[in-house]
């Protein structure tokens, strides 16, 4: 699962809000399970079945993660799909909360980040700590998850690639010692005949981070009981026993749609 995990508001005027409708903004090139435009993802059926029961419109629009962020933060857009409840978006962003912090029952999916190398590389992590890196860890540009967890630890990153492809590049040119990716884009970038045989996945995951739909703080405020009700409706959805079932449909759906192209 599943980055950007990611400025101060003081004096920002409110944005307007189209009344009836909300805007979201939806990353093109992260991984597959949470967003991804074109296709409807379960995290998209999620929110638009919730927005369309408090009687609205939702409309997905799609942007490179970064603008995605920028844009809520400017109020360009309402929300962005996706967003882990990082410390460096909550002064701009809000989550669904329970008891002071973010309600993962209403998150709209959960992804592990993990770790890879080149194969047999002495560079590793244990699940506590990194060993034999020599340089920066890198990961996807943007994902403020792992940026936020590789500074607690006190560990260089660079986020400069932009997809898991050139992670891999930089791994198989030793330009990097490990790099940290969205499991499905981990599984996906393995698969690929040009790493075949070169690269190996690390068995303890990086971080696993929940993403929910982040909404603009100014949209949040001016409209916080119908963001109250989109958000728990999200979490009804994926606690009615039949939500695995038809995830798994979704997923399969999109990916023989994928295919097919």
């Amino acid at each position: 699962m599943w980055r950007l995990f990611f400025l101060s508001l003081l004096g920002l005027a409110c944005p307007p809000v189209a009344a009836g409708e909300l805007t979201v903004c939806v990353a093109e090139h992260l991984f597959l399970p949470l967003r991804e435009l074109g296709q409807e993802r379960p995290g998209q059926y999620l929110v638009r079945i919730a927005v369309e029961r408090q009687d609205e419109h939702v409309r997905f629009v799609g942007a490179p993660w970064r603008r995605c962020i920028s844009g809520v933060q400017a109020g360009q857009y309402d929300a962005v799909l996706g967003a882990a409840a990082a410390p460096s978006y909550t002064p701009f962003m809000r989550f669904p909360m329970k008891d002071g912090q973010p309600d993962v029952r209403a998150a709209i999916g959960s992804m592990p980040h993990v770790v890879l190398r080149l194969a047999g590389a002495r560079a590793g992590w244990d699940g506590t700590a990194f060993t034999a890196v020599t340089g920066p860890v890198c990961y996807p540009s943007g994902v403020a998850l792992v940026r936020e967890k590789l500074a607690t630890l006190k560990v260089a990153g660079n986020d400069n690639a932009k997809t898991g492809l050139q992670l891999g590049g930089m791994l198989v040119r030793h330009h990097a010692d490990l790099v940290v990716l969205p499991r499905p884009d981990a599984d996906k970038l393995l698969k690929d005949a040009q790493f075949t045989g070169k690269l190996e996945m690390l068995p303890e995951p990086f971080v696993v981070g929940y993403a929910y739909l982040g909404v603009g703080a100014a949209v949040a405020e001016a409209r916080a009981p119908f963001m109250a009700a989109v958000w728990a409706d999200i979490a009804r959805q994926r606690a009615d026993p039949g939500w695995a079932a038809l995830e798994r449909k979704l997923q399969a759906r999109t990916l023989a749609t994928r295919a097919g192209q």
